[in-house]
């Protein structure tokens, strides 16, 4: 496929699009509080991950209570734990080994050195996002950063409107591994997009990318 042209304004997803976390984080937060492994943990937890963007879309922005809320009910493994939603959130990050997905540093510095106006869109807090990005060193490459307590959860519409209140749909390009948060995010937008390492299944098929990317540096071939 040839360049996708006109692009002035480019905005990356975070987590799993240039961030990556530790694997099981369940198993070293229970080895951390001197339990066994149980996989009723995992398992909650990982409904926990896999649904909240979705619990959260009322066009609203996020706060902090309304997610410890929905993860003292989504997770109520908790309560054996003894631990608050808060309490094992920050218990997470700190067992949390986050780096930088291959290739986010080099096509960050591309992107910057070819003049892109570069932002970021995530479903979680500014501040947290913030953080770690200028911990990995890489938050100097962007220009503004829009996290759900800024906007909205994505896809909603409203987190739509804030983006592209910035500059023109066709000058704009959505960077993101998610289907639904991200590529239907941009689709419903009527914006191009990049997706990394997508995974389909049945019901999201007919969700489809301006171009897929299996590593990040392939993105030089279309910007």
């Amino acid at each position: 496929m040839n360049k996708i042209s006109g692009i002035t304004t480019i905005c990356f997803d975070i987590d799993w699009t240039l961030v990556k976390h530790s694997e099981n984080i369940e198993n070293d937060v229970l080895r951390t509080l001197g339990l066994e492994l149980d996989e009723e943990f995992n398992s909650q937890v990982q409904y926990f991950w896999n649904n909240l963007s979705q619990r959260l879309q009322n066009g609203q922005i996020v706060k902090r209570k309304k997610v410890y809320e929905l993860a003292s009910e989504m997770i109520p493994y908790l309560s054996k734990l003894n631990l608050t939603a808060e309490e094992w959130y920050l218990l997470s990050r700190e067992v949390d080994n986050l780096t930088l997905i291959d290739g986010a540093y080099e096509i960050l510095e591309y992107l910057q050195n070819q003049g892109y106006y570069m932002v970021a869109s995530t479903n979680w807090f500014t501040s947290d996002q913030s953080s770690v990005l200028k911990n990995l060193k890489v938050l100097d490459f962007f220009d503004r950063i829009f996290g759900w307590d800024t906007i909205c959860a994505k896809p909603h519409k409203n987190a739509l409107y804030s983006l592209l209140s910035m500059h023109s749909r066709n000058s704009f390009v959505f960077i993101g591994d998610s289907l639904y948060n991200d590529i239907y995010f941009a689709n419903r937008a009527k914006i191009k997009s990049i997706g990394l390492n997508l995974k389909y299944d049945e019901r999201n098929s007919h969700i489809k990318p301006t171009v897929h990317v299996s590593n990040l540096l392939e993105i030089k071939k279309y910007l």
